[in-house]
């Protein structure tokens, strides 16, 4: 049992067409403390997700009856009716390509990994997915809600600037999806300096991190920031004044 002594396991809903493989992570995955649930296709994905609570899933993207990407946008509907809280989504695919990585982040995957993979890379990448919503607060200590004053005078050019935030935040989960490091890193470093113009440092920090992270490969810290980053814009409320 890998999982910190006291903790919660974290309960991974896990998608997989092909029996042994199936088995196979099960097994592995529950050996290193996770509780986990295994469905054959993607209609079955969804039906139990509609009845229960997970903090990651784990779906393949070529399977019968519902493939990866029609579960992953149903999954994503039946999120939009519970309320804001949205689950982890990890795509398996055996094409790694950006066209495939874009395809299964449009469906509303947040990460992909190729197959074949390392058991212990899929559980490496569970953990790191679940770990901003797991936990109680965000790591770096971001409050659950902000509240920035603005000045009238340019309140809607702020607000223009935060629709530009989000946009960047889904482009960089793209980015980072299809593994093009140096996109994300990019992209990070004009936000850098563009959040920290329009009085948003919070979002300058993890910005920051985030490039950093890309520049040096690492998929899932830039992952981990980027989550942060989109939990800082979720509570990030305007105040003229």
């Amino acid at each position: 049992m890998d999982e910190l002594e006291g903790a919660a396991p974290l309960r991974v809903l896990l998608a997989e067409d092909s029996e042994s493989i199936a088995v196979l992570l099960e097994f592995f995955l529950s050996r290193s403390g996770l509780r986990v649930d295994v469905v054959g296709d993607g209609a079955a994905a969804c039906e139990r997700f509609a009845q229960d609570v997970y903090d990651v899933v784990v779906l393949d993207m070529r399977m019968p009856v519902l493939d990866g990407y029609g579960a992953a946008q149903k999954i994503r509907a039946i999120e939009a009716a519970r309320g804001p809280s949205r689950v982890p989504i990890i795509a398996l695919t055996a094409n790694l390509g950006a066209e495939e990585a874009r395809r299964s982040m449009d469906s509303g995957c947040t990460a992909h990994l190729g197959k074949p993979f390392a058991k212990e890379d899929l559980l490496a990448m569970i953990r790191q997915s679940a770990r901003p919503s797991a936990a109680p607060a965000p790591a770096s200590g971001v409050p659950a809600a902000e509240t920035v004053r603005v000045d009238p005078e340019i309140a809607d050019l702020v607000r223009d600037f935060m629709g530009r935030l989000r946009r960047e935040a889904a482009a960089l989960h793209e980015a980072l999806g299809r593994g093009d490091y140096a996109d994300a890193a990019e992209r990070a470093h004009k936000l850098t300096g563009a959040s920290g113009s329009f009085g948003f440092p919070k979002a300058s920090e993890f910005a920051r991190g985030l490039e950093r992270a890309a520049r040096k490969g690492d998929g899932p810290a830039a992952l981990d920031l980027l989550r942060q980053l989109d939990a800082y814009l979720d509570g990030l409320r305007l105040s003229d004044g």
